[in-house]
């Protein structure tokens, strides 16, 4: 599915997706099944957690592609 998605981008092809921001994968299934080419699931600002966004990839399988933007580092982890 990620191969294809890529090289259906890199050809030019016009492909549809939405955006998925709640933590409910029965829904983004549902938006798989529909016909959408991609999902783009915010996990930065949305209500998503890890386990969520798991849950979420499992239910949509190789229905779509899906790109997940996920929350930032806002520097706590980083080493001084």
């Amino acid at each position: 599915m990620a191969n294809d998605f890529r090289a259906r981008l890199k050809s030019g092809e016009t492909l549809l997706g939405t955006m998925v921001t709640l933590p409910s994968p029965p829904a983004a299934e549902v938006l798989a099944s529909v016909g959408f080419d991609w999902l783009f699931i915010d996990a930065e600002h949305g209500p998503l957690e890890t386990n969520e966004l798991l849950g979420i990839l499992t239910a949509v399988a190789r229905r779509a592609a899906c790109v997940v933007r996920v929350p930032g580092d806002s520097g706590a982890n980083r080493r001084k």
